[in-house]
């Protein structure tokens, strides 16, 4: 049975606007690291850091779970609590380069939990603000950030980084 001009064109427009719609689909879909995250509602009501965190930016970022030992250079340090509070334990050093602004060799986040999965809301979102505020402006990559103590499922350190305001 042979189609006319009228038929391949109608069965072309009919498999472009199928793979259309399949496209757009695709791209809506959140990535796996999101999926069934509750990121976004914690920045929302997230709890605002205290007015003594210091602002600046860190070369290296260390995680820490409770109870690890993390090295005497880190600073600043503050740790996340229960609940989502941050307390200050160590402040700022001085800038390495006053010209470049507080640009610090490493700062670090002492986390309720040793693993992410098990971080509330309030304590995520505690989490991204200070490392919004302690990051470079492009962004943080995984190599910059050492974890003690705390285990991540794949792709679970790079699905959190790019929540990064």
């Amino acid at each position: 049975m042979a189609l006319g001009l009228g038929g391949r064109i109608g069965i072309g427009l009919g498999f472009g606007l199928c793979l259309i719609l399949g496209l757009n689909f695709l791209l809506q879909e959140e990535p796996a690291e999101a999926a069934g995250s509750d990121i976004p509602s914690a920045l929302e009501t997230g709890t605002p850091l205290p007015s003594g965190i210091p602002r600046g930016r860190a070369m290296l970022l260390y995680l820490v779970a409770p109870g690890e030992i993390f090295p005497g250079t880190v600073a600043p340090l503050a740790e996340i609590q229960r609940g989502g509070a941050v307390k200050l334990i160590r402040g700022a050093p001085p800038a390495m380069h006053p010209q470049d602004g507080e640009l610090w060799l490493a700062a670090g986040v002492i986390l309720p939990a040793a693993e992410l999965s098990r971080l509330d809301p309030l304590e995520r979102a505690a989490l991204l603000n200070l490392l919004s505020i302690w990051s470079v402006p492009e962004g943080l990559r995984p190599e910059q950030v050492e974890a003690l103590g705390l285990r991540f499922r794949p792709g679970e350190l790079r699905g959190l980084l790019r929540w990064l305001r």
